[in-house]
């Protein structure tokens, strides 16, 4: 919060080039990314070139709010588009969202209690298009958590989901997190067949006997 008074002068007495980007909250580092600032003071480039040097962007609130900023950018429609519909997302956006995403990451690593590899099972039916108290889908939900936790697995099912509605299918993830938001596709019709999903896991047991067990998720999350 100090610096943030430090910040406000700097702005008020267009000293931009005395920005200690490093030094400003999170949730301030998000909300500058997402208004016009950047761009009125032509501040993109510096801010981008800065962000790209960091392994991570502070960040303490919730992957969903990442994902609706995604969506809010690009659009209602950008699920299953594989990317297609990211030129909409500016790029000092894109890698602000993608950085702090990676700070969430980093933070499960290192003082979170999941130890083990978690396999979510993501529910792509027509009836996850319902708003939550958010003020973001419940699908929007589920597929940000879907993202996070198969970021944090290791092994075979790293960056892995299956997806379920009538029938399951497995998804393998690849790319930052807006990239890895945009491959997910979402059924708005269809029904809700949770027996699917032990199906396709037996399924894949038995059409890859190369996998360790040992790689096998220890939980399966339903969402």
């Amino acid at each position: 919060m100090i610096y943030l008074v430090e910040f406000q002068k700097l702005i008020c007495s267009k000293e931009y080039d005395k920005i200690n980007w490093n030094l400003i909250p999170g949730r301030a580092l998000n909300l500058i990314a997402n208004s016009k600032f950047l761009t009125n003071h032509n501040l993109e480039e510096e801010y981008v070139k800065w962000l790209m040097e960091q392994p991570t962007a502070k960040f303490t609130g919730y992957v969903y709010e990442l994902a609706k900023q995604v969506r809010d950018s690009v659009g209602h429609n950008f699920w299953g588009s594989n990317g297609d519909d990211l030129t909409k997302l500016p790029l000092h956006k894109k890698v602000t969202i993608d950085k702090q995403f990676d700070e969430l990451v980093k933070k499960a690593k290192e003082n979170g209690k999941i130890t083990e590899n978690v396999w979510c099972a993501l529910d792509t039916s027509g009836s996850m298009n319902s708003l939550t108290s958010c003020g973001v889908s419940a699908f929007d939900i589920g597929t940000a958590l879907g993202v996070f936790f198969s970021t944090l697995n290791e092994g075979s099912f790293h960056k892995n989901v299956i997806m379920f509605d009538n029938v399951s299918s497995v998804k393998q993830l690849n790319g930052s997190f807006s990239e890895m938001l945009t491959q997910i596709p979402y059924n708005a019709m269809g029904g809700t067949n949770f027996q699917s999903v032990v199906d396709e896991i037996c399924r894949i047991r038995r059409a890859n006997p190369n996998i360790p067990l040992e790689d096998y998720c220890k939980t399966l999350l339903i969402v």
